[in-house]
């Protein structure tokens, strides 16, 4: 059956919605590839290793209780509006009534470290650098403390534990003395810096 490999952004609201979508995609007779954790560039990989589509439960912008879902399909290609979803809410439409007399199989597969080892070799002789991180991505920010563990860079949060958030990342960065700032978003897909100015 085709496989389609599920990750989510780990937050505790969408475990009931991982668990629906694996068991909807197993009664429409796919096979699911349950990957954990994830960013969704990480589930990319992941869906190149083990699986022939991929579908994401995040929050790209952050929200704590919105629940967005992308979907790639064969060969790593996006699927959105115009470009493929359409496909998907057609076959969504067309499902059995009942449920295939075998449900698709299912599998837990971890990256591990596969995902970071690929990041790994741009993470060393870094001079000590302090930086502000914003983020609402809780792998993204574990990925990246994995990553800075062998280094001598530190990371600052842009509002300390106690503060209410004011301004921007920018401001932050110089308020702080940093070297520079980042913004990830919430599925760990988009990026912004700032300079030490």
């Amino acid at each position: 059956p085709l496989q389609v490999a599920i990750a989510s952004d780990g937050r505790p609201l969408l475990a009931e919605y991982v668990a629906q979508a694996a068991q909807g995609l197993r009664w429409a007779g796919c096979g699911v590839v349950d990957l954990g954790v994830l960013t969704s560039p990480a589930l990319t990989l992941g869906q190149a290793l083990f699986a022939d589509a991929a579908l994401y439960l995040g929050s790209p912008e952050g929200q704590p209780h919105a629940v967005a879902h992308k979907f790639w399909g064969l060969r790593g290609r996006p699927l959105s509006r115009g470009a493929g979803l359409e496909d998907v809410e057609q076959l969504a439409g067309d499902l059995p009534d009942r449920p295939v007399r075998q449900s698709g199989p299912i599998a837990r597969r971890e990256l591990g470290d596969v995902y970071l080892q690929r990041l790994r070799r741009c993470y060393h002789a870094l001079r000590p650098l302090r930086f502000v991180v914003d983020t609402a991505s809780s792998p993204f920010r574990h990925g990246l403390e994995t990553l800075l563990s062998a280094v001598a860079c530190r990371t600052l949060d842009p509002w300390p534990p106690g503060t209410e958030r004011r301004g921007e990342v920018s401001d932050a960065v110089v308020s702080q003395g940093a070297h520079f700032g980042v913004w990830v978003d919430g599925d760990g897909e988009r990026i912004r810096l700032w300079d030490e100015r």
